[in-house]
């Protein structure tokens, strides 16, 4: 009787087989374990293992060090070591006695006054000692790009499903494999097909969430555009930000409307003002926006020449006409575009990403006389 190609293996070899399966669902088990773990400890006040416990946060007060949904890691008591400049946690009055995270900004006789990197104020009250909790450690943003995904449109598919999916293939070809009896290079050759397969059919799904993505956001917009141009003297918000007024580019059909700047997580949403005076005033206005998929904020700004019209409508229902007459890279740290000395004259800068987001690309617009 033939035995399956799985027994004629040496011992040895199998038995290294077999210590590489177990470490590996050992490993997934642990991975399985701590992942609930850190969700339930998240969710919960009192309870820490060995002094310490994560936390989640919900807000974008301590952007952008800490963006919405990020982790932290909160190393239980040392009040008396706290210092100036640490980010502790608290029971927050205000939140019904549930834990905040904010930086120390000052110390009195009473306690620590806090405040969030991205608030204008401080924060009302005193963290006591009996409000004090403990202090930061250790955080990540990858759980905020994570959830940010995950809320997008098709984000379940993309960043659950889809894993997921590719996760119980990539099982079932190890496994067909590893009973297949065949030489090793015919196995080579089959799993390079299986890969290739897989890529492309990751690529098209890729293809298929972005494009869908792209339609969702420029709908949406769109709408916000129709509304704001209808009535541009009634207060319009998109996710909650005030409309200030809207940018139209026919060179490479999009038109959106223009929010301010509040942090990063404001690209997501629309056109942001940057920096510089009010929309259509004299002075450099600068408006930032991604650089994504396909037709999407600014992701086409790179086919604007010198003598290309950009419109920005402010919300007062006036439209200024700027024409291209610069356009280059720099330096994410260069903030020479953002300078303010225009002789009086109305100029508009564009900014966006390039180069995997390296570089920033520039487009530099003047209202001519």
């Amino acid at each position: 009787m033939t035995e399956p190609a799985e027994l004629k293996l040496p011992k040895k070899s199998r038995k290294y087989r077999h210590i590489i399966s177990n470490i590996f669902l050992v490993a997934s088990l642990v991975i399985l374990v701590l992942a609930a773990t850190f969700v339930v400890l998240g969710k919960t006040n009192d309870i820490y293992v060995f002094g310490y416990k994560p936390f989640i946060i919900t807000t974008g007060s301590m952007e952008t060090d800490y963006m919405t949904y990020s982790m932290a890691v909160i190393k239980k008591g040392g009040y008396d070591e706290t210092k100036v400049g640490d980010v502790i946690a608290f029971k927050a009055p205000a939140l019904g006695g549930k834990l905040a995270m904010h930086r120390i900004v000052g110390i009195s006789d009473k306690g620590f006054i806090t405040k969030g990197d991205h608030n204008k104020i401080i924060d009302v009250g005193i963290v006591t000692r009996g409000d004090y909790v403990g202090r930061a450690v250790w955080h990540t943003n990858l759980t905020a790009y994570y959830m940010q995904n995950l809320e997008q449109p098709g984000g379940i598919w993309r960043m659950v499903v889809a894993p997921l999916v590719a996760l119980v293939l990539i099982i079932l070809a190890v496994w067909m494999l590893r009973r297949w009896d065949v030489h090793a290079k015919e196995k080579a050759f089959a799993i390079s097909i299986f890969v290739l397969v897989t890529s492309i059919f990751a690529l098209l799904f890729y293809m298929y969430w972005s494009n869908e993505r792209t339609d969702y956001i420029n709908e949406k917009l769109g709408e916000a555009v129709k509304q704001f141009k209808s009535s541009p003297e009634v207060e319009h918000t998109v996710n909650g930000n005030k409309v200030l007024g809207t940018i139209k580019i026919a060179k490479i059909d999009i038109e959106y409307p223009i929010i301010r700047y509040t942090s990063d997580h404001s690209l997501d949403d629309a056109i942001t003002l940057y920096a510089g005076p009010d929309l259509n005033q004299p002075g450099n206005v600068v408006l930032a926006g991604h650089h994504g998929w396909g037709n999407l904020f600014f992701t086409r700004n790179d086919k604007l020449v010198k003598g290309d019209i950009v419109d920005v409508t402010d919300n007062q229902g006036k439209t200024l006409h700027y024409t291209v007459d610069d356009y280059y890279e720099v330096k994410p740290t260069d903030r020479s575009v953002l300078n303010q000395n225009t002789d009086g004259k109305y100029r508009l800068t564009l900014i966006s990403c390039s180069q995997h987001a390296k570089m920033r690309y520039i487009v530099r617009a003047i209202v001519e006389d």
